[in-house]
């Protein structure tokens, strides 16, 4: 039976009250960070720290899940009725994705680890494929365009994030990292506002390896802040829209958490923490505007009117 949309209204996907508190508590730790950077890590700092080891290993999980769940909704809005260049795009985006997923996978765990953790490797791997089998199964029912629009949310942000705070801010600023400076007799420590210096060459000259200059900003908390992209989810189908504040805060609670963990493990400033968590949280409410104006519908589904009587025939002429 035909049906039609009856009393749409519009609804905030993030509400306000919710990323106006995450913007200020991410400012107040900037702002903080600014007068307190050194002395703060000086005290955290704890390579034995089981909290900072943890999350040094599973923080970046959000990257690799996100990734993964982009790619798999990529395939899942492949049909037969698109037209051939449609569903070689869908099919390439969904194949560049989950190879971006492994690529996450493997990034902490085994490629910047001089001992490989393979048992984070396959963590990584099982929490990317429970992802796509939780979210394939969640968006059943869920209109094509809902799913590809989000899915082109995803990889807004996943390519923002990744351009801005890896190829761009990290190589640009050269900020060395608190267990470097513990550690290394000639270096120094070097606030956010200095862009570069020539003691990251001298250092590098003596041996010291490059990944130890690119404290701004950090990097895990920027991929940990990939959690939030779940809390766009409710606009793929307006029925989670009564659970928006867990679909919001879970992620949120996820990612301050990681960013306090770099702080022990010295591998970056709460400066650092603040700004590549900012910086994804940005991006994704850009997206969240430019994708959905901040705004989903809702409608109930009524029956079409049909003539008198259960088998009503045309009029004879």
């Amino acid at each position: 039976m035909q049906e039609r949309l009856s009393g749409f209204m519009t609804e905030r996907l993030i509400a306000r009250h919710d990323w106006v508190a995450v913007t200020v508590l991410l400012a107040i730790g900037f702002v903080t960070g600014s007068f307190v950077d050194y002395d703060l890590s000086l005290a955290l700092y704890d390579p034995a720290n089981l909290y900072g080891q943890v999350f040094a290993m599973y923080g970046m999980l959000p990257l690799a899940m996100t990734f993964a769940m982009a790619g798999a909704l990529y395939f899942r809005c492949i049909d037969r009725t698109l037209g051939g260049a449609r569903v070689a795009l869908l099919a390439a985006m969904g194949v560049i994705m989950n190879v971006g997923a492994l690529y996450a996978c493997a990034h902490e765990p085994v490629l910047e680890s001089a001992d490989p953790q393979w048992a984070a490797f396959l963590v990584h791997v099982v929490a990317a494929a429970v992802t796509d089998l939780v979210v394939l199964r969640a968006v059943r029912g869920a209109s094509r365009s809902a799913i590809l629009r989000y899915a082109c949310l995803c990889t807004f942000v996943l390519a923002l994030e990744i351009l801005l705070v890896n190829v761009i801010l990290k190589n640009l600023w050269g900020r060395p990292r608190m267990r470097m400076i513990s550690v290394t007799p000639d270096a120094a420590f070097q606030p956010w506002w200095v862009v570069g210096s020539d003691m990251k060459q001298t250092l590098m000259a003596a041996g010291v390896d490059k990944e130890e200059f690119r404290s701004f900003p950090s990097g895990h908390s920027a991929s940990a802040a990939c959690a939030m992209l779940f809390a766009a989810l409710p606009a793929v189908k307006s029925c989670w829209l009564a659970r928006r504040e867990l679909f919001f805060w879970i992620p949120a609670a996820f990612m301050l958490v990681v960013c306090f963990s770099r702080i022990f493990a010295g591998a970056h400033f709460l400066t650092d923490v603040c700004a590549g968590a900012g910086i994804t949280f940005g991006s994704f409410m850009l997206g969240v505007w430019l994708f959905y104006r901040n705004q989903v519908s809702m409608g109930q589904r009524v029956p079409e009117e049909r003539p008198r009587g259960a088998h009503a025939r045309a009029p004879r002429g």
